[in-house]
């Protein structure tokens, strides 16, 4: 009965304070990213040494998010809308300032002679975008290595020109090169303040459990893997879970920044301020190498040559949905990933208390009361005898970033959810519904913002 009653009251209904509370979280959600240095770039680049890295950050940012509701279908049973998310730069909890410089991969030249080498075989103009790469790449003296500001390796960006030269040879031939970075800057979150993630369209909780993901982006499936099985979207919009969550279950969301849904499953018991919670994480099956792992096998997307990036655990290849960019995700510090990947490189420490995400639920409501998200951001390095830049370098996955998105309730919060229990118990429903409904939208997400360049 209560149950149903939860279900009931926390329905996403128009006008409801239950969706205002929904629409704009009120809690703080910090961002913190670190990201990873090269200190030896000339060993690197030039003689096939080992990355030395060195981590830099936190740099801190705290979220804002509010939901625009684009409109109801089937009676109120589905809302539609777009959720914005804005950063504002927290000086007093980070490091150091945007205006720190910072050694990093010079990561459009890397895209694009990944993009270009993909394209060689498929048509003739491939050639010669190649020629033209290569003959750009020379005059211009690329290094795999640039000097830049935090600031601009994030949100400000910076100008590239072998894309404009590149644009220019290509206009000759008549071949059109995608705008993929907005004015040539590129940055990994250039564009990415004050934007949405897609749109979304979940169940209301009218007739149906609520926030369940019924498309994204007039979707009920992504077009970016080789079988329905990993296309599927499925799961929650990660915002909040269903009432009377048992710690035997497997909890699903749809990801975007993961390109499909994921799941967790429950790791141990956990508490915050005396609000007891089950805690949930992500299994090593989820990131279970693709070519090993028969639920996983339709992630893998490369041609048979090209496939060893589908035997390593831990990581998911991201090119078929980030326009070809060579981007692989993980853990930080490749925690709970094959050990070839920290072979490669120098500099890292995988230790699970700060580097595995978790999500703390209130099994009675299924609210979120507090999580870490922590996702890695790499880059696929391999050697090239055809472009200088790339003849002299190892094959390798090379860590570019780690961040951390954290939310909690506060002790106000807890308080208030603990008294809610206590009416439970003396059977004062309509009393527990009240709070709970005031508690139960103070959820913290399970989405994270879109990261990585090149993103359709």
């Amino acid at each position: 009965m209560v149950e149903n009653k939860i279900k009931q009251e926390l329905s996403l209904r128009k006008d409801s304070r239950m969706l205002k509370r929904w629409s704009k979280i009120e809690l703080p959600i910090y961002l913190k990213i670190y990201l990873f240095e090269v200190t030896n770039p000339d060993e690197v680049e030039y003689q096939k040494g080992k990355p030395i890295l060195k981590e830099r950050g936190p740099y801190t940012f705290i979220e804002s998010r509010y939901k625009e509701i684009l409109g109801y279908e089937q009676e109120e049973r589905l809302v539609k809308y777009k959720e914005f998310t804005s950063f504002h730069f927290d000086r007093s909890n980070s490091i150091g300032d945007l205006e720190e410089e910072i050694t990093f991969l010079n990561v459009p030249v890397v895209a694009a002679i990944n993009n270009v080498m993909a394209q060689l075989n498929t048509t003739d103009l491939g050639y010669v975008m190649f020629d033209a790469l290569k003959a750009v790449l020379h005059s211009m003296g690329e290094p795999l290595f640039e000097v830049h500001t935090i600031d601009e390796m994030l949100f400000k960006g910076y100008f590239v020109e072998l894309l404009e030269r590149l644009k220019t040879i290509a206009e000759e031939f008549g071949i059109e090169i995608p705008e993929n970075l907005p004015n040539k800057t590129f940055g990994l979150l250039v564009g990415k303040n004050n934007s949405d993630n897609g749109i979304w369209e979940v169940q209301t909780g009218i007739g149906n459990d609520a926030f369940v993901v019924y498309s994204w982006n007039n979707s009920r499936k992504v077009p970016y893997w080789t079988h329905d099985s990993c296309n599927e979207i499925k799961g929650t919009d990660g915002s909040s879970f269903h009432p009377g969550i048992q710690r035997s279950e497997t909890l699903y969301a749809f990801q975007p920044d993961l390109c499909r849904s994921a799941f967790v499953t429950y790791a141990s018991d956990s508490n915050i301020f005396g609000v007891d919670a089950f805690r949930f994480t992500i299994p090593k099956k989820v990131f279970a190498a693709p070519l090993n792992d028969s639920d996983n096998f339709c992630l893998c997307t490369r041609p048979v040559k090209d496939r060893r990036i589908c035997l390593i655990n831990g990581i998911q290849d991201m090119s078929s949905c980030r326009d070809g960019a060579p981007i692989v995700i993980s853990s930080p510090h490749f925690f709970d990933t094959d050990p070839i990947l920290l072979n490669d490189v120098d500099g890292l420490e995988p230790v699970e208390s700060k580097h595995r995400t978790y999500l703390d639920v209130e099994p009675v409501t299924g609210a979120v009361v507090n999580a870490a998200r922590r996702m890695q951001i790499n880059i696929e390095i391999k050697n090239d005898a055809e472009f200088m830049v790339m003849s002299r370098v190892r094959n390798m996955i090379l860590p570019l970033l780690w961040i951390e998105e954290t939310a909690a309730i506060n002790e106000e919060m807890a308080n208030e959810f603990k008294f809610m229990r206590s009416s439970l118990r003396n059977a004062n429903i309509s009393c527990w519904i009240a709070i709970a409904l005031s508690f139960a939208m103070t959820v913290l997400g399970f989405t994270l913002l879109h990261t990585y360049p090149y993103h359709k």
